[in-house]
């Protein structure tokens, strides 16, 4: 059984603000589904031979579902969406009718922005000056859609009078989104659309001709497991070591006899992966997923090993979340580090 929500078209009226908050209301409490009433002419009650007792006349602000619909599928993540009714035939001609008359006729586009290392409250407040502007704009949209494991991606939506416009206004801003971010947040945007982490650094490696290899101990080959989900990792992917246990570390990778949560380790491990593997660059993770400490380091320590060139250098990362999501955010923020590095060559 599936249980879902009218939308309260008469209750709140033509509020965009209110399609927001209602869609992630219902998918925050659990429901499957929202609904809402197709009516794209409205209820005439005047001059009826039969007078309509219903609660809503031609004069009530309904949205279009279609619309709304792909917006909210935008800034949801599960929640399905139906209509109570849809007379297509009706609904052809009558709605391209209206918009003729009107003048309504338009093209809507997209884009999302993906990011990771920044929450929703800092995007939130750093695109703020940009939400001040667009107060009396309804063209362009802004919206927020927390991915979990995913980071936060940043949707915009522009409506064009035709799709050169739309792309145009489309352009101009997501040019402005990413100036506010970039200044405010750094390098944090990462993707568009549907590019996952692991797509921009495949795409990075091919584009300069390197090769990888990972050394794994927290993430205990997520990271390997996420690079081989891309077409032709072959081409760049020289392999992985998963080196769970400190002797795999200190026998196999090198790394010096000591602590294995920290930083030295770190280093010594994308250092001894490099050259076990004859790649051009090696990425290590060392980690305490909890829920017990490790050679004095709470739950959420995360250390993240670069070799490039001569120099290893590495990343200190405290995270949050149980033991799964410590290890999957473990996973995506080392990625995270080696697209950051491979950005600065040439």
């Amino acid at each position: 059984m599936q249980i879902g929500i009218v939308y309260p078209q008469n209750e709140l009226g033509g509020d965009p603000a209110a399609v927001r908050r209602i869609g992630r209301a219902v998918e925050d409490l659990g429901f499957d589904h929202l609904l809402a009433y197709d009516h794209v002419l409205g209820a005439v009650h005047a001059n009826r031979a039969r007078p309509l007792t219903g609660p809503y006349t031609e004069h009530d602000p309904f949205h279009d579902p279609f619309v709304m619909f792909a917006y909210l599928a935008g800034i949801t993540e599960r929640i399905g969406f139906a209509t109570g009714i849809l007379v297509l035939p009706q609904r052809q001609t009558a709605l391209v009718a209206r918009q003729a008359a009107d003048g309504t006729t338009s093209v809507i586009s997209s884009r999302v922005l993906r990011t990771w290392g920044a929450s929703e409250s800092a995007l939130a407040e750093a695109v703020a000056p940009r939400f001040d502007e667009l107060v009396d704009d309804d063209r362009v949209t802004i919206a927020f859609l927390a991915s979990g494991i995913e980071g936060i991606k940043v949707r915009l939506t522009a409506r064009g009078d035709d799709a050169t416009h739309a792309a145009s206004l489309l352009v101009n801003e997501e040019s402005i989104v990413r100036a506010l971010i970039e200044d405010r947040l750094g390098d944090i945007i990462f993707g568009v659309d549907d590019q996952t982490m692991e797509d921009v650094v495949a795409a990075q490696l091919s584009e300069r001709g390197l090769t990888l290899a990972v050394a794994e101990s927290v993430t205990g080959g997520l990271i390997a497991s996420r690079l081989v989900g891309v077409a032709g990792a072959s081409k760049w992917f020289r392999g992985g070591v998963v080196s769970y246990a400190s002797e795999v570390k200190f026998d196999l990778l090198n790394v010096p006899v000591g602590p294995v949560v920290s930083a030295e380790a770190a280093e010594a491990m994308a250092s001894g992966v490099r050259q076990l593997l004859k790649a051009d660059v090696g990425l290590s993770v060392t980690g305490v997923a909890g829920p017990e400490e490790q050679d004095g380091q709470p739950a959420g320590t995360v250390f993240v090993g670069l070799s490039i060139g001569e120099n290893p250098q590495h990343a200190a990362l405290r995270l949050p979340g149980d033991r799964p999501r410590i290890r999957a955010y473990s996973a995506i923020s080392a990625l995270d580090v080696l697209r950051r590095a491979l950005e600065t060559l040439s």
